[in-house]
């Protein structure tokens, strides 16, 4: 798969749609090996957009080669609700399109972060694979604490700064992922 568009506005809209509208994932599958060898088990590394705006869609698929599918499966809308699409990158596209877009990502750039160790996780040790497949589905989760306050609390606390009139404040990252606010005062 070859990522057609490297346009800085594109890519940082792309960005910006996949902050908002979009998921970074390393999806975990269980499998039965032939012959009744026993189950195993594969990782594979998927960015994803959902959305009811068909344009939108067929944006993604021209300008970076998405994958689109229907939400679901399903080829009618139920009720009153919109029909919905998925956008997909999965595997090593999903690692070109993480590659692209993470300086611009705000919200979901921890878990950029960790995809980027991806590459050398799957090559260097199988256990690192479930390692990082864990730290990524603890942001992933909804009402978790680090992933809806990380970005949130630090532009309060900038912000609140400015309004106070105290010294602008620092940003350092920590050895993990998420982010601390260091105050100079």
């Amino acid at each position: 798969m070859t990522i057609l568009s490297k346009d800085e506005h594109k890519v940082s809209y792309l960005a910006g749609i996949i902050d908002g509208e979009g998921s970074i994932m390393i999806a975990k599958m269980k499998s039965l090996r032939p012959y009744g060898k026993g189950p195993y088990v594969t990782y594979s590394v998927r960015v994803s957009v959902a959305n009811t705006n068909m344009n939108l869609m067929f944006w993604l698929k021209d300008e970076f080669g998405a994958r689109i599918y229907p939400i679901n499966g399903k080829s009618t809308p139920i009720g009153n609700r919109k029909f919905g699409y998925v956008a997909l990158f999965i595997g090593k596209s999903a690692l070109k399109i993480v590659d692209l877009i993470r300086d611009y990502l705000i919200i979901k750039k921890s878990q950029a972060d960790i995809i980027s160790r991806w590459p050398r996780a799957y090559e260097a040790n199988p256990a690192l694979r479930d390692i990082l497949y864990h730290e990524i589905k603890i942001l992933n989760q909804k009402g978790h604490p680090a992933a809806e306050t990380e970005c949130e609390g630090l532009y309060k606390s900038k912000r609140q700064s400015e309004l106070l009139g105290n010294e602008p404040i620092e940003v350092e990252e920590t050895a993990t992922p998420l982010l601390k606010v260091v105050d100079r005062a």
